[in-house]
């Protein structure tokens, strides 16, 4: 989970989430490993219906990326939505 953006500190680490697609690629660096995954799902969730299954622990090695999104309406609390990425682990690992 991380920050889209932040009004002291303009776009995060995660801003463009939204842009990626299925079939996409993401390569985590944990240590001197290189970890590879390739999106499966990319969604926009209401804020109050993240399912609990995003946060599982057992069951095949999966990422799960998730930000906020949607529109942004400060008076009703900041962003409306999350965006989830799901991707699956590939066999391949650099070290």
């Amino acid at each position: 989970i991380g920050h889209r953006d932040t009004q002291a500190e303009g776009a995060g680490a995660l801003f463009d989430l939204d842009t990626i697609a299925r079939g996409d690629v993401i390569n985590v660096r944990s240590g001197k490993a290189t970890l590879t995954y390739r999106v499966v799902a990319l969604r926009s969730i209401d804020k109050e219906g993240l399912p609990d299954s995003l946060f599982r622990r057992g069951g095949p090695h999966q990422l799960v990326v998730i930000t906020c999104g949607g529109a942004y309406i400060p008076e009703a609390g900041g962003y409306q939505e999350n965006v989830v990425a799901v991707a699956d682990a590939l066999d391949s690992v650099t070290v």
